[in-house]
């Protein structure tokens, strides 16, 4: 074999053993080709899965951001609506007080002018019931929307403008009786006897009325813890005699003869006493409850005065 043969041979031998080792290193570069194709592959998903978390924490803040913010507004416009109705309820409350004041006021005035019943009285009185009506319904609202401490006070104000009414009307109703049976006591030529009658009852409670305040000036014995002086019994008994007698075509009703004995048992002049001191009372919570309802509504300080 020549020199070209032998050659030729050894280069097809290189050539041979060269293919193996290519097709060996091409293997290894696509091994390691995949292998980075598949770590950057892990890290897209990685980072793609981080920043799918992070938006969601993020829409997730925001949302809890939004709900709070329409939560704080609800709040604020429910807490609104609360002190409207609060002011609506204390102001319906004062105004009521006053209505009461102002009819009882009038009743006491205006007979105090004319000197007996006349159909403005009856108005009167029907305006007064139709205050107190009011009154008691604005003290429910009260009692609905506010805390107990503005209930308890609205309850002790309306009580004591109660009592102060009830008293100015019994005291008009004491007038009203002394009036009727002055009037029954005149000279009656048609009807004597009723005249006579009248009269005797009178009598019978006047002299009650002198034993009373010789022994009790300053007020009804019957209030008092001690008994009653055997002087006032017996003229008690004088007045229950007379009226026993009057007929039952007797003009006056049972009411306001039971008044006639209040009257003489110095019933007026209690009743003065108590209504002073029940006024005083009543303008101390009015103040009371108009500080209160102030600062229940945020509108003054602790220290801020009402006082006008």
């Amino acid at each position: 074999m020549d020199v070209a043969g032998i050659s030729a041979i050894a280069a097809a031998s290189a050539a041979a053993i060269g293919v193996p080792a290519a097709l060996l290193v091409g293997r290894w570069q696509l091994k390691g080709a995949l292998a980075q194709a598949e770590q950057t592959g892990i890290a897209g998903v990685a980072a793609a899965q981080e920043a799918a978390r992070a938006g969601i924490a993020q829409a997730e803040s925001s949302y809890r951001a939004a709900l709070d913010a329409v939560q704080a507004q609800a709040n604020s416009t429910r807490e609104q609506w609360v002190r409207g109705v609060q002011r609506d309820a204390y102001a319906a409350f004062l105004v009521a007080t006053s209505q009461v004041r102002d009819a009882s006021d009038r009743m006491q005035h205006e007979y105090g002018i004319s000197e007996g019943a006349t159909p403005n009285h009856a108005q009167n009185r029907a305006d007064l019931r139709q205050a107190m009506i009011s009154l008691r319904n604005a003290k429910a609202v009260v009692y609905l929307e506010s805390d107990p401490f503005m209930r308890d006070l609205s309850y002790q104000f309306s009580l004591i403008t109660e009592l102060v009414s009830g008293c100015l009307e019994s005291k008009v109703e004491m007038q009203e009786a002394e009036y009727a049976l002055g009037r029954l006591c005149e000279p009656n030529p048609s009807d004597s006897t009723l005249r006579e009658t009248a009269e005797t009852f009178r009598d019978s409670l006047r002299e009650l009325y002198q034993e009373v305040v010789t022994r009790s000036p300053d007020g009804d014995p019957r209030q008092g813890s001690a008994g009653l002086a055997s002087e006032i019994l017996t003229a008690l008994d004088r007045v229950h005699a007379s009226r026993n007698q009057l007929p039952e075509s007797f003009p006056l009703p049972q009411s306001q003869l039971e008044a006639l004995e209040r009257v003489a048992f110095n019933g007026q002049v209690q009743m003065s006493k108590q209504i002073e001191s029940w006024r005083s009372q009543q303008d101390e919570y009015e103040k009371l409850f108009i500080r209160a309802a102030r600062m229940e509504l945020g509108h003054m300080d602790d220290e801020d005065n009402v006082d006008e």
